[in-house]
């Protein structure tokens, strides 16, 4: 979805460290707490998916968007370690 001509928004809700430990390109690195008060800093007319390691911290994100008003928010399900265990993060990375 994020590759495609959808023009979603890919936020990682990992602390910095996680994520400039590994990321995936074009995601903005807003950490999950962060984001009641970084909420404005994404558009709320575009889809909006949100991914930590394992979809803890992305559920309190995606809950914490559309309680400030953002109406297509994804979960990435399985987060980055599901990314790494797909084969798309580089050999050797950890989540």
């Amino acid at each position: 979805m994020i590759d495609s001509s959808s023009k979603a928004v890919l936020v990682d809700v990992r602390a910095r460290q996680e994520f400039e430990a590994l990321s995936i390109p074009g995601a903005i690195n807003i950490p999950a707490p962060d984001l009641r008060a970084r909420h404005a800093e994404l558009p709320k007319d575009r889809t909006v998916a949100v991914i930590c390691s394992t979809g803890m911290r992305s559920s309190l994100a995606a809950s914490i968007l559309q309680r400030n008003g953002f109406r297509d928010v994804r979960n990435v399900a399985g987060g980055m370690n599901g990314y790494a265990a797909a084969g798309f993060a580089p050999t050797g990375a950890g989540a």
